[in-house]
Parts: C-alpha cells; structure tokens; sequence
C-alpha cells in the first residue's frame, strides 16, 4: 500500500514537472486520493517541493487558471486543522504564506507599472480625465510616489485651464516609441493612432509620417 501511494504521489508531482499546469478536474481527482492521514501528507509535501522547484497553475474551464499555490495552501491548513499534532505543518505552512506574501508584492509591483503605462498613453493622447482617474488609481498602490501626485497637479491645472497643454520633446517621442512598440504587436490601430497624435503634435516628425505610410499600406493590403 505505501508503494502504490508512493507511485501515486510520484507520478502527479511528474506530471506537475513536465507540464506546469494542472486541470481542475485533475487536482479535484487528487483531492479524492487524500482519504486518510498518511497520503494526504505525502501528496501534499510532494506538490509543495514540486511548487517550489517549478510554480504550477490549475487551469479551471477556458482560460480561467489559478496560482497553484493557493489551493494548496488552503489544503495544507484544513489538514493541519484535522491534524494539529503535525510536528512540520506550521511551518510549512508559514514558509508558504511568505511565498504568497511575496507574490502579492511582485503582482501589486505589475499593476502598478500597468496603471502607469495607461496613465502616460492617455496624457499622451489628450485623454486628460481619464488620465486623472489612472493617476489616481496608481496612488492606491503607491500613496507617496511622486510622480503621479506631480502628474495629477499638471492635469488639473490643464483641466481648470490655468495651464496650457505643453509636452515636453521627450513626451512627444515617447509617442514614437509607444506607437511602435503597438506596430511590433501588429496593432496597427493603436499604432496609427500614437503615430498620428505624434504628428499632430509635431509636424516634422518624419519618422511618424513614415509609419503612418506603412500603416496605411497594411490597412490596404488585409482589405
């Protein structure tokens, strides 16, 4: 019995190795093997040190998926619940709540950084109030960043028309560059609409003229 369960075991945590993605119905079926003490641990510190070699996610019907993590740290407290005399679960358990903690950090970090690339294209584009309410957004993340606190005094200036809409040199090729980063993609729509904002702002800026020719040419050859 050990050794089959030892096979069970071995067998998931490989098929966790090569594929870094469990089904849904794959970890439900696994959850139905934990039926008593011994295998239950044995599958959960099994799919732990497979975690922690090689992050996985459970993948649910279409494109939802989830950290792998987190269900199996929701498993690892309900069996230390049923089983407090575990001499190694809490803190298993702790180092697990730290990798998540740390998680939290790193994804609080992207969207950050995603609010802010919003913020900048709407300001870019004109979009001032929508730019404001990203802006804004950013701060909850971050409430003592200086640079959406200084963006957020120059859009409201420029909404209460105290201020006029000046960019600065650097701004006006930062649409260059988002525009291409958009035409790389095959966004073209994106693209052109950077490009065009570019050349609205700056009429010599022949590098967008260029693009928007090329644009314009891929618009007519997919018609």
């Amino acid at each position: 019995m050990k050794f089959r369960l030892l096979l069970i075991v071995i067998s998931f945590a490989t098929c966790v190795f090569a594929q870094k993605t469990i089904s849904k119905s794959d970890f439900d079926q696994l959850k139905l093997r934990m039926d008593n003490q011994q295998s239950t641990k044995l599958i959960l510190d099994s799919l732990w040190t497979s975690y922690l070699t090689e992050p996985f996610t459970i993948l649910g019907q279409g494109a939802n998926s989830e950290d792998g993590l987190i269900p199996l740290f929701n498993l690892y407290r309900i069996y230390y619940s049923e089983n407090p005399k575990c001499s190694d679960c809490e803190a298993t358990i702790n180092k697990m709540s730290s990798v998540l903690d740390e998680q939290s950090l790193i994804e609080q970090e992207r969207q950050y950084i995603k609010i802010l690339v919003k913020a900048e294209e709407l300001f870019l584009l004109g979009d001032f109030q929508k730019a404001k309410e990203f802006y804004q957004r950013a701060l909850i993340f971050r409430a003592t960043d200086t640079l959406p606190k200084n963006m957020l005094f120059r859009i409201d200036g420029i909404l209460s028309n105290q201020k006029k809409v000046e960019y600065s040199k650097e701004e006006i090729a930062r649409l260059n560059t988002i525009a291409e980063s958009y035409f790389v993609k095959k966004d073209y729509v994106k693209s052109k609409q950077f490009y065009s904002r570019a050349v609205n702002l700056d009429p010599t800026n022949e590098v967008a003229k260029k693009a928007l020719m090329e644009i314009e040419s891929v618009f007519k050859s997919s018609k």
